[in-house]
């Protein structure tokens, strides 16, 4: 815990500077407003299906797709009375995302999914944030996170990965990989030369970085790839 407690400042400067998004409903839904349950379909070439139920901290849930004519089901769990719930769902995502390889699902029908589920949120935010448990809400999250490691995994031939974002673990966002995030190598750079205005010294951590960034051609850089530069991979996973 002490190692991403220490970069606290700089790791919300730059979930900050990542997530500044508000969304307006384009399109609510009728959904069942029960604040327990979550349900819902969408109707497209997958025609997603969705059942949640929270019960005293443990939310269950499935997610069923369609894919060549075949239906398959995902299956997700979570219960906030483990402790460190939280560092568990990495393993848990990756071992989801490994089956949905192994039936051969393509890397086009998991974009789609995620697509979908990304739109579903976005067309909808103000019908769900207003009428549903938010830890309902967050297992969206999962099943993206599922949909967007096992296409990486295909596509780079590689695999699954997913690393606990700090962010989830400091509970400023719901689930993400680290993986999954890719950060503005401008945006990044300005925020930190910022930083270093404002403050008389900074870390060799944050030199090392900057001094990176002032080299690379890259005109992103992957979020775990970022936060090496402070805590290593090695010693992130012992937490």
């Amino acid at each position: 815990m002490k190692y991403f407690k220490k970069h606290t400042f700089l790791l919300l400067l730059v979930i900050i500077s990542c997530t500044n998004e508000t969304f307006e409903s384009q399109r609510d839904l009728e959904l069942k407003a029960d604040k327990d349950q979550l349900n819902f379909r969408i109707d497209n070439n997958e025609n997603i299906s969705f059942i949640s139920n929270l019960n005293n901290g443990k939310v269950t849930s499935s997610l069923n797709f369609k894919s060549d004519n075949t239906t398959y089901s995902v299956k997700y769990d979570i219960d906030v009375s483990i402790n460190h719930w939280k560092l568990k769902q990495a393993d848990k995502v990756i071992l989801k995302s490994e089956e949905l390889i192994s039936k051969k699902i393509d890397s086009k029908t998991l974009s789609d999914l995620t697509n979908s589920l990304e739109m579903f949120y976005k067309d909808n935010y103000h019908t769900l944030s207003n009428n549903f448990d938010p830890l309902l809400i967050s297992m969206l999250n999962y099943y993206k996170s599922i949909f967007k490691v096992a296409k990486s995994s295909i596509d780079n031939n590689n695999d699954c990965e997913c690393t606990v974002h700090p962010a989830f673990l400091l509970e400023k966002t719901n689930f993400n990989c680290q993986e999954e995030q890719y950060i503005d190598v401008n945006d990044l750079k300005s925020i930190l030369n910022d930083y270093k205005v404002s403050n008389a010294s900074i870390d060799n951590s944050t030199e090392n970085l900057m001094q990176f960034l002032d080299k690379t051609n890259q005109l992103q850089i992957r979020f775990d790839d970022y936060y090496s530069y402070y805590v290593s991979n090695e010693d992130y996973k012992k937490l």
